[in-house]
């Protein structure tokens, strides 16, 4: 099974994010810890993918990205393992896709495309 938590979805515009503070950004980073912790079984993920959104790009880091990145990495490791890299196992590969994205854009396409 793989996973795939993506709490960037949909904010990625500059104007979605306020001013976070770094205490803001500590207690998301804890929350996001908690998230994962509950993905920490035995065994069955063939992979772990987690994209964060915060820090944010108005937040006080100078590159925030790297920050997420690196972020991201700590959790999805402490899930599957210290020498798990989600790159090269193609985190980006299909992000946010999987059969039932694909079923229902189908679906609504056919709706859409019924009504004209």
């Amino acid at each position: 099974m793989t996973v795939e938590l993506d709490f960037e979805y949909c904010h990625d515009a500059d104007d979605d994010y306020e001013y976070e503070t770094d205490s803001m950004m500590e207690n998301t980073w804890k929350s996001y810890q908690n998230m994962v912790e509950l993905f920490a079984f035995e065994d069955g993920l063939k992979d772990f993918f987690v994209h964060l959104a915060s820090p944010s790009k108005r937040s006080s880091i100078p590159e925030p990205s790297l920050e997420r990145t690196r972020r991201a990495q700590i959790l999805e490791r402490r899930i599957m393992g210290d020498d798990y890299d989600g790159e090269a196992r193609g985190k980006h590969t299909r992000r946010g896709k999987s059969v039932y994205d694909e079923i229902r854009q189908e679906r609504l396409k056919g709706v859409l495309l019924a009504g004209l």
